[in-house]
């Protein structure tokens, strides 16, 4: 997908999904230092996504959250069935989902030219 492609995407999905929150998922890539305040990224693509943060973490798949909550909880679930732990633990994390637009954010195309070359 190009960058215009991107762009035209997200200023869609925005117009489609006005009152939603835009969250953007950086990639590893564009911060791969500690020496900086800021770094430049590219817009990548975008959706309409439920995300949930637990324990500092953000969730995009509910059977990750699930994961890790009962890796935080599992005294609490020693002799439970398998799918009563799922089912309680989704239930206890409901309140953690909320839809946003979630947008990618890429490292920039290298061949992009910024005006005139030092």
């Amino acid at each position: 997908m190009t960058l215009e492609q991107c762009v035209e995407k997200f200023l869609r999905t925005v117009q489609e999904n006005p009152g939603l929150p835009v969250y953007c998922w950086v990639d590893c890539e564009v911060v791969c230092g500690d020496e900086y305040g800021r770094w430049l990224g590219e817009i990548g693509d975008c959706r309409v996504a439920d995300v949930a943060m637990y324990n500092d973490e953000w969730y995009e798949d509910q059977d990750d959250l699930i994961d890790a909550y009962y890796n935080q909880h599992d005294e609490e679930y020693e002799g439970w069935d398998g799918v009563k732990v799922d089912y309680d633990i989704i239930e206890r994390t409901k309140h953690l989902w909320h839809k946003v637009i979630l947008v990618n954010v890429d490292l920039p195309d290298s061949t992009c030219k910024w005006g005139d070359e030092a």
